[in-house]
């Protein structure tokens, strides 16, 4: 079982935080359905304040009106919004850019009363601001609005207007706000895995699987750095394979040394002469230096044979990056 803690720095009122969080999500269960043992896995999602204009008025406008004023006429803030209203209804997200934008303080300060109730509790009241803003034509830094979009989010409505009403959370998100800062954000949303590994912007499933599965691997105890490109061929040290990864397939241990590894595009064979090879289920590897999981955490269906076959051919690459895709390692 792998524990990943996703950290997300986010403003309220950022399109591009409210898709990638419903990518996010759509990246969990699949990686979850394509990974051994992948159920067992734990997920902790926090939200972390970010103000894209940490200047605003808290008088709100119409977002349409606050967008031109950036972009300079209607004409091609409308065209960004019919693009974005697309992008979001692939994710099942219906955008309305009927709301009315200003500081988001307020909301910011919502989330640390949910916060304040649980995790669970954190997650349902962001969820629920941002259906207010980006779905309903909420207001923003309306104090009715956020205290009914905490309400659907579970929390006492009377609680939540005296939080408004008050001080609470302004420290706490002010903080937050500094340290995104000091980390060196400067757009949104940012997504950081255990700590280490980050996602920026509202990138694909598969963008988000990629991390998850370097985050698992970085568990494990193989470690393999790849170094020099030519034909899509890189040279892979690591320290030793232990273990088949298919049940009935010999056991064979490679002695710490120079392996070949073809990088395909959905995997990775891992050759240590013309007798053994063993193909690693992978992603894309675009990075010059990654982790890789031992071989006993490689999914059920890698293959093992003789390198003259699997360069051949013999043993077929994932034909599709989808999620579905995925699935087959299960089947």
């Amino acid at each position: 079982m792998t524990n990943f803690t996703i950290k997300i720095i986010s403003d309220n009122v950022c399109p591009f935080c409210f898709l990638g969080k419903a990518r996010l999500d759509r990246a969990i269960s699949a990686f979850r359905n394509a990974t051994p043992k992948g159920e067992a896995d734990n997920f902790t999602i926090s939200w972390h304040a970010f103000y894209l204009d940490p200047h605003a008025s808290f008088k709100s406008v119409p977002v349409r009106d606050h967008v031109a004023q950036k972009f300079g006429s209607y004409s091609r803030v409308d065209a960004i919004h019919e693009r974005l209203a697309q992008t979001g209804a692939e994710e099942g997200l219906n955008f309305t850019f009927k709301s009315r934008i200003g500081n988001t303080r307020d909301s910011h300060r919502l989330v640390q009363l949910g916060r304040s109730k649980g995790n669970e509790m954190e997650n349902k009241v962001v969820n629920q601001i941002m259906k207010m803003f980006f779905e309903e034509g909420g207001d923003i830094t309306s104090i009715d609005d956020l205290v009914k979009a905490a309400e659907r989010g579970g929390l006492d409505p009377k609680e939540a207007k005296e939080w408004l009403l008050s001080d609470n959370g302004k420290r706490e998100v002010e903080e937050e706000v500094n340290e995104a800062t000091r980390m060196g954000v400067t757009a949104v949303p940012t997504f950081i895995i255990n700590d280490k590994y980050r996602v920026q912007g509202a990138q694909s499933v598969d963008e988000f699987i990629k991390q998850f599965a370097r985050a698992k691997a970085a568990e494990g105890e193989a470690e393999s750095t790849y170094r020099g490109k030519e034909d899509n061929t890189y040279v892979l040290y690591q320290r030793s394979f232990s273990k088949s990864p298919m049940n009935g397939a010999p056991t064979r241990t490679e002695p710490a040394g120079n392996l070949t590894a073809t990088v395909g595009s959905d995997f990775i064979s891992a050759c240590g002469g013309p007798d053994f090879c063993v193909v690693i289920a992978e992603f894309s590897v675009e990075e010059s230096t990654i982790r890789s999981s031992p071989l006993e955490s490689a999914p059920v269906r890698s293959r093992v044979g003789p390198a003259r076959q699997i360069n051949q051919g013999k043993y077929p690459r994932i034909a599709s990056r989808s999620e579905d895709s995925l699935k087959m390692w299960r089947n």
